[in-house]
């Protein structure tokens, strides 16, 4: 999953969110910070300097229709702001979704 990440962050500064009921970011967050790509938490105190041009939204449930990432009240998304999915993939039974920004 996070090569995955890696390959379509494009180079740009990016966001990270998991949607699951006992996962969090961590996991998925060392490989990618691991791979020197720009990632970054974003704080709330400064969205303009820590919210990336993609957010990448983990999602592990297998009901896609639990996953709604683009309204999903989880402080990760909804800090990076109103958004839509630019991609979206299932990789092993899990979806990862990529949001950019309205414009």
């Amino acid at each position: 999953m996070a090569q995955r990440i890696i390959e379509e962050s494009d180079g740009k500064r990016i966001n990270l969110a998991v949607i699951a009921d006992r996962n969090y970011e961590d996991g998925y967050q060392y490989f990618i910070e691991k791979s020197e790509i720009p990632f970054v938490e974003i704080d709330p105190q400064k969205l303009d300097q820590t919210v990336g041009e993609y957010l990448f939204v983990v999602c592990e449930y297998e009901d896609k229709q639990k996953c709604d990432p683009v309204h999903s009240p989880k402080a990760e998304i909804a800090n990076f702001g109103w958004s839509k999915i630019e991609s979206e993939w299932n990789v092993n039974g899990i979806y990862l979704y990529k949001l950019s920004h309205l414009k």
